[in-house]
């Protein structure tokens, strides 16, 4: 701890400072009380501080000083007035911490600091400098023993630890002293006289009742209370008497004339003198000899530029100027009005000048600096400012310079103060700035300034109207400070004119244009103003040219173009019409066209030199090196072009360019200027207004370039048209001139169309014409002209026949690529040709009602470039057909109308149908393939496609599609359901359908696609939906529909019969099959693949080939419309009726037609070095039933498609209310029964027993026997559980029991979306210890039975989670089996929903998955502890209290009280109506 007595050794410099202060503050003041003050106030405070210094200096360690009484008030005190300093004897509780003392020297040297900043800019430089190394050297010594007394700080902690205690014990020696003198003084004094007084009960009760006392003692009332004032009438009245006397006195004496300006009131006399003082007056009688009495005076000059709002006389020297006042006015003087005005006119003139002059000094300090200087200045008599000192040295006439001077009339001192100028000047500017309320010398001098400035550029403005012969053209002289503006251009912007003008502070011409201040030649015009203005002329002249380049630069710069002074051009010097251009010119490069530049030169009007003549020359060049050869243009260098080789140039007449055919004529007479132009008729046309254009625009180079621009691409397109062999017209002029046009004759030859095609196409084509368009861009169009139509039926519609346009557009590129543009008009042109191809032979069809054709398609539109057919019932369905040229073949897209807009089954096999009409280009054929094919196809599209998770067993969180239609063609699709079966689809005439099993080998019904599952019983359900009497069958008795799962065996077993075991079924990987593409579709028998075998019984589909319709040479069929008949490509003609082969031969089954390669990809070419031999999956030889192709009708397939809701086998088996597709189900029930085998093998704990029949799967669990059935009643759609307890387990196991956990089979896991993992799942909770068993069975009948919830009105109702759901915490994969046990722990999922409660409508309740732990050999139910959420975490709170609490039975499982009381009892924190939950 430190003493603050350290602090006060400088505390004198402050005093010294702040006395200095007061002096720097009144040296405004003026003459009258400068000298006064800097000899008495100033020099007083300034000893006083040293001295109090020197005091302080050697005491400053045990110094008891305060602060200096000499600190001046207003917030400016040292910051340590509350510090009080003591000896190092006091008591150490007075002492201030290091940290403090700091803080305080800060303060204090910030507080000097910001004294000085303030009192420094009033004093002399001298001055300033002695006051800065005052408060420097102050500082340094007050830091240097701050620094002393630290250093001693760090080593006197045991110094510290004795002056505490010291204090400690003079301390407590105090208290007992003070507690021992104040009882004594007590006793002896105060107790003594400790009685109470004799209250005055009569004065209280006055003062309490009437608020007042009248029984003060007339002594204290005369003396202390005052005498009641006059009344407000007597006030009044005594006034307005008052006011008559200093009226009658102002009548009879001699008023000065500038103060008549005067203001009686409240009888005082106000005399107002304008911009100089204010005076008040009164009389203290009526009497003639009274004198006057000054109440007020009040000085109106104010420096409001420097004086920061500061008054300029001090309070001291204005009441010294009142006494004066208030002498003369009451000596003898006759006059003593003209005395007071006397005095105070003299000394506001005083403070006038003293204000100018302090102005002088601070612009010449801050801003002005050497431009400016004070000549003469005089205190109370003048004030000579001079200016424009560096034109003194060039201007002969100014010998004196340019001065002003500001002084008191010598003639009459009573008047305001006057200005006179040098040289002299006509203007009253400066007596009216010294007359304003603000005094400004800075006025007086841009006033000043201002006059001279516009007197030499009057004289400037003779000298340029006859030297640049600006004939009529006129400079003018406006603006302040004034500016002489200068045309130098005819149409000459404001912006663009020359402007002069005078540079305030030096007095030299100063010149520039506003909207070019960086041009090149204003320095140079300037340069030649101030000194020889003999090349004036000249460069006034590269000015008009330089701008007339930035007009180019401007006018282009809305325009496709780009300008330039200078391009790296390569030319020949001798030859080159180059050479004999001017340099004042600008090359102008076209965007659109690189190789095309536009010069344009310039020259000046021989009659008017302001006016500019304009030529136009057309340059083509190319890219060059400097490398290349000048002599052969074909030899040229790899280096880079960056130069460009002059080639031709033209020069253009402007007046046939802006004045051709394609151009309004704008030359009149004047009798059409007056009148108008008269027509044929006698009709009047107005008078043509011509466009007003900026002056900086030139409209002639803008339309120069827009014919430019325009006629390049075209001449160009010309060219290429010829190339092409395609015959035109040229660039034409159109009608009434409103655009160009080329017009195109003949296009050439287009292949594989026969001329006849052509030649009908060309009566419907009138003309095909090409423009180019200008809007949003450039583009070329296109247009054919079509009169009528070929389709009979469009036709025959009202104002069908008329005349039809069709436009193409191309955007416009280079010329160099003017050939892309030429082929994709004349792709355009084939695209026309080829639709109308087909068109034409479908309409020669539909012409002759011998075809069958028009009742099931027509032709909906036909715009030459597309047709649109429809079909279907009620032509609700469209197919579009068009050519695309970039591929080079039709391109189809379908499309429904109205309510079907969403419905278009033909999208799946859209590719195979446009490779049908690519190849055959019969459009007829296809036409009839789409109509028959569209039952069908709509049939599948309802079978669902959503991805599902946990179906595959090897892959964990990959979604596999539920079904996968792979189109093998336009009548045959092969169907996947989660890629492990494989329906073989084809659709045939006569309104049926063919499904066989398509995992069996067409050829060898051993062999089977790899990673397809043959499907068993899919001949018997086939069969439930074959219409008899449409089409009969009986099936043979050798033939098996129940396959088994295919064994993976090497080569050299298969051949020789060996290896016929049952490989371990499995789920395929989630996409085994992709397909077939559409150029492989109708490819030779003789290439197929052996992994890529398929296809129906030969004996069936494959129609003899005399039977096949063959095409025609030109690779279309052409028969003879009169004996037309449109063979069916799904029926061919004399095809047998029974659609199987005999079945004497396992390999009775043959391709149709064409062999067409299987979905499954071929894998040989992918080896494998563990495998030396191929692989093969086979299958006991066997005829198959599923091999066999099922006949079924349209109606039937869509039956078996189509969602329903299943029916149950027999009465009292439940089934889950779905609307779901028989397939679906059939294939669902399949999935899940091939599922079910695998967990059977696999499980240790479960037993397989040897089934009935095919349709059952037998098991059996510790103390129950279990069957999974799978009825004939409901087409075998459904799987059911029945369970059957052994008999030392029968009382178990009641009936009831039993029943659940069938009911629950049925609806929960043998449900969609047939997952295997809930089987899975299923199987490990029969698994379970009976008591466990029993408790989860027992949770089931909440689910089960639902009315259970509400009579025992719980809470919370639940469900089991047998697969994982996706708002269960993260504690094992997404879709895995929901219970999973590990050695004697169980994990089991349990899904609680908020029940009993009622909601909105559209709410659903707030659930959430609780995974539950139960250890067996614990016999303790508990929550998984993994990533707890609080939700959970909640849960697991609420089961350790009930564990705690004792409550859970000991003898029993726990698992269902545990449950039971979640239900009863689980309160979450936020138990609201949830927008969204998750269900499992």
């Amino acid at each position: 701890m430190l003493s603050p007595a350290m602090h006060h050794g400088s505390s004198g410099h402050l005093g010294h400072g702040m006395g200095g202060g007061h002096a720097g503050g009144m040296d405004m003041m003026g003459p009258m009380g400068q000298h006064h003050h800097h000899g008495g106030l100033n020099a007083h405070h300034g000893h006083h501080g040293h001295a109090q210094s020197a005091a302080v200096h050697p005491g400053l360690m045990n110094s008891t000083s305060g602060p200096s009484p000499h600190t001046p008030s207003g917030g400016l005190g040292p910051p340590l007035q509350g510090v009080t300093a003591v000896v190092p004897s006091a008591s150490a509780a007075n002492q201030v911490s290091l940290a403090q003392l700091i803080e305080f020297i800060v303060q204090r040297s910030y507080h000097d600091l910001s004294v000085l900043a303030e009192l420094l800019p009033r004093k002399t430089d001298m001055e300033r400098k002695i006051e800065i190394f005052n408060y420097a050297s102050r500082t340094r010594m007050l830091l240097i023993r701050l620094q002393s007394l630290v250093k001693w700080a760090s080593s006197a902690s045991k110094v510290d630890k004795c002056v505490s205690i010291m204090a400690f014990c003079e301390r407590s020696a105090h208290v007992f002293m003070d507690t021992a003198d104040a009882m004594a003084r007590m006793s002896r004094e105060t107790l003594v006289r400790a009685t109470l007084p004799n209250f005055h009960l009569p004065a209280a009760v006055e003062i309490l009742t009437t608020g007042s006392y009248s029984r003060v003692p007339r002594c204290i009332r005369d003396r202390i209370v005052p005498p009641e004032p006059i009344t407000p009438a007597e006030r009044r009245q005594t006034l307005l008497k008052l006011n008559r006397v200093i009226e009658h006195r102002l009548v009879t004496s001699d008023l000065p004339v500038q103060m008549r300006n005067l203001k009686i009131e409240n009888g005082r006399v106000t005399f107002y003198v304008q911009h100089e003082f204010e005076a008040t007056l009164t009389l203290m009688g009526d009497g003639p000899l009274i004198p006057w009495r000054l109440l007020k005076v009040h000085v109106l000059v104010e420096d409001k530029e420097t004086g920061e709002g500061k008054a300029l006389m001090h309070s001291m020297q204005l009441r010294y100027v009142e006494q004066l006042l208030q002498t003369r006015l009451a000596s003898d003087e006759p006059q003593p009005l003209h005395d007071l005005y006397s005095i105070l006119h003299s000394l506001c003139q005083a403070l006038q000048l003293e204000v100018l002059h302090s102005q002088t000094q601070k612009l010449c300090f801050e801003r002005l600096g050497d431009y400016i200087r004070i000549e003469e200045y005089k205190p109370g008599r003048c004030l000579t400012i001079s200016y424009w000192r560096e034109l003194m040295s060039k201007d002969p006439n100014s010998e004196l310079g340019y001065r002003f001077s500001v002084q008191v009339d010598p003639h009459d001192p009573a008047k305001p103060l006057m200005v006179f100028h040098v040289p002299p000047l006509v203007s009253d500017v400066g007596d009216k700035a010294i007359r304003s309320d603000h005094i400004s010398l800075e006025r007086i001098l841009v006033s000043s300034i201002y006059v001279r400035t516009k007197s030499r550029l009057n004289e400037l403005k003779k000298d340029i109207q006859g030297r640049l012969k600006l004939r009529d053209l006129e400079a003018t002289l406006h603006g302040s400070p004034a500016v002489l503006s200068i045309p130098i251009l005819e149409k000459c912007l404001r912006s663009e004119q020359l402007l002069v003008t005078v540079d305030t502070h030096t007095g030299i011409f100063l010149a520039h244009v506003p909207q070019y201040e960086n041009n090149p030649f204003t320095s140079q015009i300037q340069q030649a103003l101030n000194d020889d203005r003999s090349h004036l002329e000249a460069l006034v002249s590269q000015l008009r040219f330089w701008i007339t380049k930035q007009r180019v630069h401007k006018t282009l710069q809305q325009l496709p173009a780009t300008s330039y002074e200078r391009l790296p051009i390569l030319f020949d010097l001798n030859k080159h019409p180059l050479k004999d251009l001017s340099p004042n010119r600008m090359y102008i490069r076209l965007h659109r066209q690189p190789n095309a530049i536009l010069i344009v030169e310039f020259h000046e009007k021989e009659t008017n030199h302001c006016e500019i003549e304009y030529q136009y020359y057309f340059l083509w060049v190319r890219p060059a090196s400097i490398e290349d050869n000048p002599n052969d243009e074909k030899v040229v260098t790899s280096i880079p072009k960056v130069y460009l080789k002059a080639l031709t140039m033209v020069q253009f007449d402007p007046f046939l360019v802006t004045h051709g055919t394609a151009t309004k004529v704008d030359v009149q007479d004047l009798s059409e200027k007056i009148i108008g132009k008269r027509k044929l008729g006698g009709k009047i046309e107005p008078p043509i207004k011509r466009t007003k254009f900026p002056a900086y625009f030139i409209s002639d180079l803008a339309h120069v370039i827009a014919f430019t621009d325009e006629r390049i691409p075209l001449t160009g397109l010309c060219m290429e048209f010829t190339k092409w062999g395609i015959a035109h017209s040229g660039v034409e002029i159109e009608d009434k001139a409103v655009g160009l046009v080329i017009k195109i004759f003949k296009f050439p030859h287009v292949s594989g169309v026969s001329k006849g095609a052509v030649l009908r196409l060309q009566k419907y084509l009138l003309a095909v014409n090409v423009r180019l368009v200008h809007r949003q861009g450039r583009f070329w169009r296109l247009e054919f002209v079509f009169c009528g139509t070929p389709v009979g039926s469009i036709a025959q519609k009202k104002n069908s026949a008329g005349r039809k346009t069709l436009q193409f557009t191309f955007e416009v590129g280079n010329v160099d690529k003017m050939n892309t543009t030429v082929e994709a008009m004349y792709q355009e042109w084939v695209q026309i040709v080829h639709v109308f191809d087909v068109v034409d032979q479908l309409e020669e069809y539909l012409q002759h009602d011998s075809c069958s054709i028009s009742n099931i398609v027509g032709i909906k539109s036909y715009s030459f470039k597309d047709v649109v057919l429809e079909f279907g019932p009620n032509r609700n369905q469209t197919v579009r057909v068009e050519w695309k040229a970039a591929r080079n073949r039709f391109a189809l897209s379908f499309d429904a109308l109205k309510q079907h807009a969403g419905v278009v089954p033909h999208n799946l096999v859209r590719e195979q149908l446009e490779q049908h009409l690519n190849m055959h280009r019969n459009l007829p054929l296809l036409a009839k393939i789409i109509v028959e094919t569209s039952s069908p196809l709509k049939s599948i599209s309802l079978l669902p496609n959503i991805p599902q998770m946990g179906v595959s067993l090897h892959k964990i969180n990959h979604p596999v599609e539920t079904f996968v239609s792979l189109p093998q063609s336009g009548t045959h699709i092969k169907v996947l359901f989660y890629n492990t079966y494989c329906l073989d689809i084809q659709i045939r005439a006569g309104g049926l359908v063919y499904v066989r099993d398509g995992a069996i080998s067409l050829f060898d019904q051993r062999k089977v696609i790899d990673e397809i599952q043959p499907i068993p019983g899919l001949k018997t359900f086939l069969s439930k939906y074959v219409d008899e009497s449409a089409f009969h069958r009986r099936q043979s008795q050798t033939e098996d529909d129940n396959p088994p799962s295919p064994t993976l065996v090497g080569a050299n077993d298969e051949q020789s019969g060996v290896g016929l075991r049952f490989n371990t079924p499995h789920t395929p990987p989630s996409n085994p099959l992709t397909p077939a593409s559409p150029l492989t579709g109708t490819s030779s028998s003789s290439t197929t693949n052996p992994g890529f075998l398929q296809s129906p019984p030969s004996g069936i589909r494959n129609p003899s080939p005399a039977n096949i319709p063959q095409p025609s040479p030109s690779g279309q069929p052409m028969p003879s419309p009169s004996g037309f008949m449109v063979p069916s490509p799904i029926n061919p003609v004399n095809s047998v009726g029974s659609p199987f082969p005999s079945v004497q031969s396992p390999l009775a089954v043959g391709s149709p037609g064409a062999i067409r390669p299987s979905p499954r990809p071929n894998r040989s070419h992918t080896p494998n070095p563990q495998q030396s031999q191929p692989i093969a999956r086979i299958l006991p030889p066997r005829l198959w039933a599923g091999a066999q192709p099922t006949p079924l009708t349209f109606q039937a397939f869509d039956e078996l498609c189509r969602p329903c809701t299943a029916l149950a086998p027999t009465p009292g088996v439940s089934v889950l209310p779905m609307t779901l597709a028989p397939l679906h189900r059939f294939l669902g029930c399949l999935f899940l029964r091939r599922q079910l085998h695998h967990v059977v093998r696999q499980e240790e704990m479960v037993q397989g027993l040897p089934p009935s029949d095919n349709t059952t799967i037998n098991f059996k669990v510790d103390g129950l026997v279990c069957r999974v059935l799978c009825m004939a009643g409901n087409n075998f759609q459904s799987l059911h559980l029945k369970l059957e307890p052994d008999k030392n387990m029968a009382p178990h196991w009641p009936p009831d029991m039993i029943h659940t956990m069938e009911k629950f089979f049925d609806i929960r896991v043998a449900a969609p979306p047939f997952r295997p993992n809930a089987v899975t799942a299923f199987i490990k909770i029969l698994q379970c210890p009976i008591e466990p068993l029993k408790d989860i069975v027992n949770i089931m009948r909440y689910e089960m039975n639902p009315e259970l919830v509400i009579r025992n009105n719980l809470k919370w109702t639940c469900r089991i989670c047998l697969t994982v759901p996706p708002s269960a915490p993260p504690i094992i994969p997404l879709s895995q089996p929901g219970l999973l046990r590990l050695k004697d722990k169980m994990l089991l999922f349990l899904h609680i929903i908020r029940a009993n409660v009622q909601l909105p409508p559209g709410v659903e309740p707030q659930s959430v998955v609780i995974p539950l732990v139960y250890d067996i050999n614990m016999n303790s139910t508990t929550v998984a502890q993994k990533e707890m959420n609080p939700v959970v975490n909640i849960a697991q709170q609420h089961l350790s209290r009930l564990g705690r609490s004792g409550q859970l039975p000991m003898n029993r499982c726990t698992i269902l009280p545990s449950v039971q009381d979640l239900l009863f009892q689980l309160t979450l924190p936020n138990e609201g109506p949830a927008s969204s939950r998750e269900y499992v």
